[in-house]
C-alpha cells in the first residue's frame, strides 16, 4: 500500500545532507552539494543539511531552497570540532525522519570526526533509515580501515557508496563492499555558468594588466596541504627561470577561505615562498563565491593541478566546460577525465615526463590549438557531466532506495 501510494502522488524522498561544512565556506563538497541540492527541491525532494557553526551566520536558514541546520560552539575553533558532530548525533536519535535518505560526506581525519561519522551511520541503520555514502577521495578507506576496523563492516553494511573514480571502487570492491552497493555517479558542472565567454576574457585580463597574448594557467583551490600549492610553485620556478625560451606565461591562484586560520596560515606561507623564490608572473586572488568564479576560467587557458588526492574534482570539471586544457597528475580522479596529450596533458605517466614538461608544450601550443583542445573538453562535459543529469542520478537513486525500505515494511 504505502509503495502504491508514494507512486500515485508522485512523492519523492526527502534528504537529509551531513557535512561537516557548507555555504558560505567553499570548498569542493560544499559547491557540489549546493548545487545538487538546490536541483533536488525543484525536482520535488524536501533538502536539508546538518552542519557546522559559522560564526555571524544563523542556526537555521534557507540557502537554494535548502534547509541548512547549524549545531557546535563556532567561537572554540579547533575545540568544536567534536561538538558539531556530536549536536548531530543527538539531533538524529530524537528527530524522526519519515520516507528520508540520509546522504553521508565520509571525511577521514584523525581527531573525533571520522569516529563520529561511524557512530553516526550505526544509528540511522538501527533506526532503518537508509544511507547514502560519498567517500571523498581515492586511498581514504584504507586509512579509514586501518584507523578504525569497525569501519570495514559499516560500510559493508550501508546501502549505498558513491565511487567518484575507479581507484575508490577498487578500494571498497577490496574491503568487501558488494559491487551492486557501489554506485558511480559522478560530480557535475553548470556548463551554462562555465562556458567560454570572450568578452569578459578581454575585459578582466585588460582590468588586471595582462596582455591578451599572456599564455594564462589557473589553479582554482582550497589552500590545504593535500593541494600541494608549493610543489606548483616550485615547478613554476623552473619555468621562469627559462621564461625567454618561450613567450612568458603567468599563473593565477584563486582560492583559500579567509575564515579559517589554516587556510589563511597557508596563504601567508605561499605569499612568503612567492617572495623568496622571487617569482614575478604569479598573481594570488582571493576567493569568490561560486557564481563568480567563471571570469577566472573564462580569462585563463590551461588548468593546472597538482593534487594527487581527489575524488573527481569540481574545479578541474568546470575547468573543461569553460573551454581550458587541463595538466595534472597520473592518478584516477584525473585519468578519468583527460587522454594524455589528446585533451590535457599528465604528469607522473609511464613516460616520465614532469610537470614542467606539460606546462612547457602547453605554452608552446598556438592559441588555435589551445582553443581547439579545450573545445573536446567542452563538448565532454556538456555530453557526460550536465549538473542537471546528475541531480537526476541522484533523485533516481534516493526514490529507489526509499522504495525498497517501503516494499520491505509492508
Amino acid at each position: 500500500m504505502q509503495r502504491r501510494i508514494l507512486v500515485m502522488y508522485n512523492l519523492h524522498a526527502n534528504v537529509v545532507c551531513v557535512a561537516p561544512n557548507f555555504i558560505p565556506r567553499i570548498g569542493g563538497f560544499e559547491s557540489h552539494f549546493y548545487q545538487v541540492g538546490g536541483l533536488l527541491t525543484k525536482i520535488g525532494h524536501r533538502v536539508s543539511v546538518l552542519t557546522r557553526r559559522i560564526v555571524g551566520i544563523p542556526k537555521s536558514q534557507s540557502i537554494n531552497g535548502i534547509n541548512v541546520h547549524r549545531f557546535g560552539f563556532p567561537l572554540l575553533g579547533s575545540l568544536d570540532e567534536g561538538q558539531f558532530m556530536n549536536g548531530i548525533i543527538q539531533y538524529v536519535r530524537r528527530a524522526e525522519f519519515p520516507q528520508t535518505v540520509f546522504y553521508v560526506f565520509l571525511s577521514v581525519r584523525s581527531g573525533t570526526r571520522t569516529k563520529q561519522i561511524l557512530e553516526l551511520l550505526k544509528i540511522l541503520k538501527d533506526k532503518r533509515i537508509p544511507v547514502v555514502v560519498r567517500v571523498t577521495s581515492s586511498n581514504r578507506v584504507g586509512k579509514l580501515c586501518s584507523m578504525y576496523p569497525d569501519a570495514t563492516k559499516t560500510l559493508r553494511e550501508v546501502e549505498r557508496i558513491i565511487s567518484l573514480n575507479p581507484g575508490i571502487y577498487r578500494e571498497l570492491v577490496s574491503i568487501g563492499v558488494p559491487e551492486a552497493k557501489i554506485v558511480a555517479i559522478p560530480n557535475g558542472v553548470d556548463v551554462d555558468l562555465f562556458k567560454p565567454s570572450e568578452g569578459v576574457r578581454k575585459l578582466m585580463r585588460s582590468r588586471i594588466g595582462c596582455d591578451s597574448s599572456t599564455p594564462v594557467f589557473l589553479c582554482t583551490t582550497r589552500f590545504a596541504p593535500k593541494k600541494r600549492l608549493p610543489k606548483l610553485l616550485q615547478a613554476w620556478k623552473e619555468i621562469e627561470k627559462h621564461s625567454g625560451d618561450f613567450p612568458s606565461p603567468e599563473l593565477w591562484i584563486v582560492g583559500g577561505n579567509n575564515s579559517e586560520f589554516s587556510e589563511t596560515k597557508i596563504r601567508r606561507q605561499l605569499i612568503q615562498m612567492i617572495g623568496k623564490l622571487r617569482l614575478q608572473r604569479v598573481r594570488l586572488f582571493a576567493s569568490e563565491p561560486h557564481s563568480e568564479m567563471p571570469k577566472y576560467y573564462q580569462s585563463s587557458d590551461i588548468y593546472v593541478s597538482f593534487s594527487e588526492e581527489e575524488g573527481m574534482s569540481n574545479s578541474m570539471l568546470e575547468a573543461m566546460s569553460s573551454g581550458l586544457i587541463v595538466i595534472g597528475p597520473c592518478v584516477d580522479a584525473v585519468t578519468q577525465l583527460v587522454e594524455n596529450r589528446i585533451n590535457g596533458f599528465l604528469f607522473g605517466h609511464e613516460n616520465g615526463h614532469g610537470p614542467t614538461d606539460a606546462i612547457r608544450t602547453c605554452i608552446q601550443l598556438t592559441p588555435t590549438q589551445r582553443r581547439q583542445i579545450g573545445m573536446t573538453n567542452r563538448l565532454l562535459m556538456c555530453e557526460r557531466y550536465k549538473i542537471d543529469e546528475v541531480a537526476k542520478q541522484f533523485s533516481k537513486l534516493f526514490d529507489q532506495l526509499i522504495l525498497h525500505y517501503q516494499n520491505t515494511e509492508i
